[in-house]
Parts: structure tokens; C-alpha cells; sequence
């Protein structure tokens, strides 16, 4: 048996005036209590029609909060991807590798003692730069990637209560 619109009252303190703040929980405006009712349990027959119209209202609102939300964390997204994937660095990288296999080609090739020491020095020196910052690298991405994944799921979970609030406004136009 499904109950009527008038029916409904705060548990705690019986008052009529209340909320619906998400799917299935009230906010009482007097006592600022949450309580459930399930939707599926709600008449919305023809004589509940402003309690139909006010619900699917709210919903709307909430789908446009929710969209809002979405769109700042997919900005954050974005950007957090772009910071985990710099455009720089493979360069670097690129410029570092060859720069080492130069200094190995020359000092294996030189007979003067000296250049081969320098070389040797050189390739010491540009190995440990390209270690080190292929170590940056990693934890930037590490770093970066985290936060990305956490923006990802932020967006995830606002658009599976978008589409939750979308079949309620659905169910509410039937």
C-alpha cells in the first residue's frame, strides 16, 4: 500500500514541512532531522500532483548542482592528467639518451687519455642527470596520477546520481 503525500511527517517531530535533500531522505525543516522514505512508496497519483511538481523540480535542481560538480572536476581532471603527462619531458629524455650515447661513441673512439677521461666523466654525468630525472618523472607521475584517479571518480559518482535523479524525473512524469 503506497502512502499519501499528506500523510508524510517528520518521525521525530511530526511536522509537514520538510525536504528531500537526496534519493530517498528528508530533511525536516523544523527539527533538521534526516529521515527515508522511499519514493517507490509515495502515491503520486493526480491529487499529489504539487508534491510530483515539487519533487521533480528538486530534482532538476540537483541534476544541475550535479552537473555543475561534474564539470569542475572534470577541469581538475584534465588538468591533473596533463601535469601527470608532461609534453617535456620525453624530450629530455630523448636529448639526455643521445647526448650519453655520443660521449660513449667519442670516448671509445678517442686515443688521447685526456678526451677519454672527460668523455667518461661526461657520460657519468649525463647518465646520473637521466636517472635522476626519469626518477622525477615517476613520482610526478605517481604524484599527479593520484589526484587524477581521485577527480576521475569524483566525476564517476556524479554522473551515476545524475542518472539516478534523471529516472526518478522520469518516473515522476509517468
Amino acid at each position: 500500500m503506497k502512502i499519501s503525500y499528506d500523510s508524510l511527517k517528520c518521525p521525530h517531530c511530526g511536522s509537514h514541512n520538510f525536504n528531500l535533500i537526496s534519493e530517498d531522505v528528508f530533511l525536516c525543516d523544523y527539527c533538521q532531522n534526516k529521515f527515508n522514505y522511499s519514493l517507490e512508496e509515495i502515491d503520486f497519483s493526480a491529487e499529489n500532483k504539487v508534491f510530483r511538481d515539487e519533487l521533480k523540480e528538486c530534482f532538476e535542481e540537483k541534476v544541475d548542482e550535479l552537473n555543475s560538480e561534474k564539470c569542475l572536476y572534470y577541469a581538475q581532471l584534465r588538468h591533473y592528467r596533463k601535469l601527470a603527462y608532461p609534453k617535456i619531458y620525453p624530450g629530455i629524455f630523448i636529448v639526455l639518451a643521445i647526448m650519453s650515447v655520443i660521449m660513449l661513441i667519442s670516448s671509445l673512439v678517442g686515443g688521447d687519455m685526456f678526451f677519454v677521461k672527460i668523455y667518461g666523466i661526461g657520460i657519468a654525468v649525463f647518465s646520473v642527470l637521466f636517472i635522476a630525472s626519469k626518477i622525477f618523472v615517476n613520482y610526478r607521475y605517481k604524484k599527479y596520477i593520484d589526484r587524477a584517479t581521485f577527480y576521475a571518480e569524483k566525476v564517476v559518482n556524479c554522473e551515476s546520481a545524475i542518472n539516478a535523479y534523471v529516472n526518478l524525473i522520469s518516473k515522476l512524469v509517468q
